[in-house]
């Protein structure tokens, strides 16, 4: 059980902090996460033994981890030509809320809008739906682990990377 000052990652809505735990006006004993997301607005009540996803945030060395392994890391779209099974398999990676996948799911939707640019073509509606979701989740928690602006996320993956590919 998380408690309360935690963030954590929770299901399609991102990093959220818990504000509180405990149990809601006339809910009985059940113990609900009080939960602000970082990103956007509101406030969501998730019971503590809830069916979505939740886990904690990495760690800044397991990040650091991730961002290394990023050019051994697959690109992730598929060339299929069903939407639906494309769907399917975008649905999925963003599901399995496994950075990795998510990191795969950018990377290939990113390559795949780039050579559908170079052939004077105009980037999937798909992809570009699903890359955006990706990027939502993944760089939220980037500077959520890194308490830097999410605006910054991209900037400060390219300058890992291209360190890393420098040779550090």
């Amino acid at each position: 059980m998380f408690e309360a000052g935690e963030r954590i990652l929770y299901g399609g809505s991102g990093v959220c902090e818990v504000k509180a735990v405990g149990p809601l006006e006339g809910s009985g004993d059940r113990l609900y996460y009080t939960l602000t997301p970082l990103c956007g607005s509101g406030v969501i009540y998730a019971p503590v033994d809830g069916p979505v996803f939740t886990r904690p945030l990495m760690t800044r060395e397991e990040l650091q981890s991730l961002l290394a392994q990023f050019p051994e890391i697959p690109a992730e779209p598929l060339s299929e030509r069903s939407l639906n099974a494309l769907k399917d398999h975008y649905a999925a990676v963003l599901k399995s809320h496994d950075c990795r996948a998510l990191l795969g799911l950018i990377k290939g939707a990113w390559e795949k809008g780039r050579r559908a640019a170079r052939q004077g073509k105009r980037p999937g509606a798909v992809d570009q739906r699903y890359l955006k979701s990706a990027q939502e989740l993944l760089h939220g928690e980037i500077a959520a682990v890194l308490g830097i602006p999410l605006e910054s996320v991209p900037d400060y993956i390219r300058s890992v990377v291209e360190g890393e590919a420098a040779g550090g």
